[in-house]
């Protein structure tokens, strides 16, 4: 068996499946792997040795007897701490809820344990997943694997950081305005929202709503096997009820995609904007029809901002009397202003969601695919303020407005978006590439982020841990 870090999850079920080594050594080899490099990457909140290789007993224990395993049979995975996992504790990224352990499964782990996954542990998010950093008062900093002066992104952050890191190849997370293709942008990896229902989700506000569950993993096929182990109707999500049957399609030659470079933001980082032109190109050359997109995004934020806040305070605003003092002060003024909201702003936040989205479907009457920077900047420092960012030198805004704008609008939408490498920065930072696709056209989505992947070469590079201890220090 090659070394565990290496090993991709089809490779790691061929395994277990064939008898080539059992589930239990793969997990055994996650855990010493997880507690080697833990200490530099701080990506898990929890990890459960117990709870793991009894799931890796039950998983080999299964095949003994003749029964077919799933896909994910033996696959170790992590699962970002908003999600229950029988008999680990869910915090939500908060010390209020800290060590309280969960008694049944949230719907998506139950998808990935009916396939056969194995559980090694809860990773890191801001405290109830309210910012694109991860940071937070139960683990401190999650940092970028590949450059510890710039942060993992969030708020999905930890799980992003696991991957990239191979400590496991695929992750359960979150996205709702960006959670999930923030940090697989800044980290180097993969990760899909996608369109509103193929993936479930049973949260209370079930109609109008902005977070989705999706996969967060190291390789596109890593990436499609994932979304389709969560995808699939649920009668408690009226979203989910369509049949959403997709064919993808290898002639991107057939395609027109858009490109927006800006959707309204100030200033794209130069290293940036060259991975962002080499995209163009390798489309061009697949024979795609190119055009450029003028949209702009930024226009919706201040009145969409209403959505947020107001989710929030609905969330949170009972915790305040007792537990005020335990929230962190960033989290607590969104809720305060989300309070203060009324319903007639409301209703009118719910008008420019249906402006918004006209906006976008009306890109997509003139072409199949929406091209964007992930982010407009590869990395933010892990250490800065992040009321304002600095891209290039330049004071580009809040972090919504500068930094990712191009991520949080198809979250009200309800259009698949997915990030894949595209490139390299001079400090090494990963670069991402956003696809958008129509309603339902999640696997053809997929299909194309291949195709352009493979066509663009990106750089693989292979994490590895720090060789001493001085090197775990920031720098």
């Amino acid at each position: 068996m090659k070394e565990y870090e290496r090993l991709t999850a089809p490779e790691i079920a061929a395994g277990v499946r064939t008898g080539a080594f059992s589930a239990r050594e793969i997990a055994r080899a996650a855990l010493d792997y997880i507690q080697r490099t833990e200490p530099e990457l701080n990506a898990f909140l929890h990890v459960a040795p117990d709870l793991a290789l009894a799931q890796a007993d039950a998983v080999d224990a299964k095949r003994a007897r003749g029964e077919s395993l799933g896909r994910l049979g033996g696959v170790p995975v992590s699962i970002k701490d908003l999600y229950h996992v029988v008999g680990m504790p869910t915090s939500f990224g908060s010390p209020i809820f800290a060590g309280q352990i969960a008694k049944e499964d949230s719907l998506p782990v139950a998808r990935l344990r009916a396939a056969d996954a194995v559980f090694v542990g809860k990773t890191t998010l801001p405290e109830f997943a309210h910012k694109s950093f991860t940071d937070g008062a139960l683990f401190g900093v999650t940092r970028n694997p590949w450059n510890r002066k710039y942060a993992s992104g969030g708020s999905s952050g930890g799980s992003a950081a696991s991957v990239a890191a191979g400590q496991t190849r695929i992750s359960l997370g979150s996205d709702g305005g960006g959670s999930i293709r923030t940090p697989v942008s800044t980290c180097g990896v993969y990760g899909m929202k996608g369109t509103i229902g193929v993936i479930p989700n049973l949260a209370p506000n079930v109609f109008v709503r902005n977070s989705y569950t999706g996969p967060i993993t190291a390789t596109l096929a890593e990436l499609r096997l994932m979304h389709d182990v969560l995808r699939g109707m649920h009668p408690d999500d009226p979203w989910s009820l369509a049949p959403t049957g997709n064919l993808p399609t290898a002639d991107v030659s057939a395609l027109t995609v858009g490109f927006a470079l800006t959707v309204g933001n100030s200033i794209v980082e130069s290293d940036v904007e060259r991975a962002f032109n080499n995209a163009r190109q390798a489309f061009a050359a697949m024979g795609a029809k190119i055009e450029e997109v003028k949209l702009d995004t930024t226009r919706y934020d201040l009145p969409l901002r209403t959505h947020w806040e107001t989710q929030l305070a609905a969330r949170i605003a009972p915790l305040l009397e007792q537990h005020r003092d335990r929230i962190e002060p960033a989290l607590l003024r969104k809720v305060e202003r989300g309070m203060k909201h009324s319903a007639l702003a409301y209703v009118e936040m719910l008008h420019t969601r249906g402006a918004l989205f006209r906006e976008i479907q009306a890109v997509f009457e003139g072409v199949d695919i929406l091209a964007t920077p992930t982010l407009a900047a590869a990395g933010m420092p892990a250490d800065g303020d992040f009321a304002e960012i600095f891209i290039d030198g330049v004071n580009a805004g809040h972090s919504r407005f500068g930094w990712h704008p191009y991520t949080w609008p198809f979250n009200l939408t309800g259009h698949p978006a997915l990030s894949i490498p595209c490139g390299w920065t001079s400090n090494d930072l990963p670069v991402g590439l956003q696809l958008v696709g129509r309603w339902y056209a999640d696997d053809l989505l997929i299909d194309v982020a291949g195709h352009v992947g493979e066509r663009l070469g990106v750089e693989k590079r292979t994490w590895k841990p720090a060789r001493d201890a001085r090197a775990l220090a920031p720098a």
